[in-house]
């Protein structure tokens, strides 16, 4: 999906699965600037430059496949081990100085547990959760709590996830009890919460329109003159609002939206995530400082941070400061 100012310029591409979670004036970073998303049209994203803030963060899948539900279970026997210092495998022996000292600035949680980080710095108030699921479901997961905490109080969140948690980062201070905390990942409302948490519609748009074409409703032109890639979009988005006005039942449109829920949230996967992590104990730790367990996400989370330093120094000034810790 492109990216352009309203007077016509085009800043670049992005991920449309990233753009259809936003809601107009979300704010967001690209291109080094700043922006804020004005509306969604014919594949393009209408945005303005706006003052430095704490917006989110783009991602680009390419390659980087998530953890498959054996693969995030075998993370999890693991990590037992490890915490109860059964280091067997080559990998494993390789990574130990590092778990060592995340159990010792924190904790590695067993199976039936879910580690839950709230870690003050110079950037503000982190909330760091790691139910160790796989990232497709952990963006999920960030939107969904992010959400029910912002029905709470009055909150803005920059949120980062990766296969092995999620990260929200907050300039505001906030108490989380335990009992909020359990709360947080109930299922009651699911989807009515998911809905409100991402632009569903703007998602189930996007999905419709690949449907459309399949099933026939949307003519793709004739041989050697094929509509364009806007032809389709403007003809599949006129079907599904006239679906979504006049037949809400469609048959068609009840599969886009759960095509999305399974394709782009794995719908089945956060349901059942969110059943382990209600019946899981909470761990609940305080550390001084960024843990082991939250260097990937802090580093995420600044790659697409506009700065006048670079990214490859700002890690290289964390890494020393984390084998400094090793060392002692």
């Amino acid at each position: 999906m492109e990216v352009r100012f309203q007077s016509g310029k085009r800043l670049g591409t992005i991920e449309e699965s990233f753009v259809s979670k936003l809601f107009p004036g979300d704010e967001f970073i690209f291109a080094g600037k700043h922006l804020e998303l004005l509306y969604i049209r014919e594949m393009s994203a209408i945005v303005r430059k706006i003052p430095a803030a704490r917006p989110r963060i783009p991602r680009w899948t390419g390659g980087r496949m998530p953890l498959s539900t054996e693969l995030a279970r075998a993370v999890r026997r693991q990590l037992e081990k490890a915490r109860n210092g059964v280091f067997e495998d080559p990998e494993m022996k390789a990574v130990m100085p590092i778990l060592e000292l995340q159990k010792k600035w924190s904790a590695i949680p067993n199976q039936d547990e879910v580690l839950v980080e709230q870690i003050n710095s110079k950037e503000g108030f982190h909330l760091l959760v790691y139910p160790f699921e796989g990232r497709l479901v952990h963006e999920g997961l960030a939107a969904l709590i992010a959400y029910r905490i912002s029905q709470i109080e009055t909150i803005s969140f920059t949120a980062a996830a990766n296969d092995y948690g999620f990260e929200l980062l907050s300039a505001n201070h906030f108490n989380l009890a335990d009992g909020t905390l359990g709360n947080l990942f109930s299922l009651e409302n699911l989807m009515t919460d998911i809905r409100a948490s991402m632009n569903s519609t703007q998602m189930a748009k996007g999905q419709f329109r690949e449907i459309a074409r399949v099933s026939g409703l949307v003519f793709q032109g004739y041989p050697g003159r094929s509509k364009t890639s806007r032809q389709i979009d403007a003809s599949a988005s006129l079907i599904f609002d006239v679906f979504s006005r006049y037949d809400p039942e469609n048959l068609l449109l009840l599969q886009s939206e759960r095509e999305v829920l399974e394709n782009q949230l794995e719908h089945s996967r956060m349901v059942d995530a969110l059943k382990r992590l209600r019946s899981a104990s909470m761990v609940i730790c305080r550390p001084e400082r960024l843990t082991p367990f939250a260097f990937p996400l802090a580093v995420d989370r600044l790659r697409n941070q506009l700065t006048s330093e670079k990214l490859s120094d700002r890690i290289r000034r964390m890494t020393l400061d984390l084998e400094e810790e090793m060392d002692k």
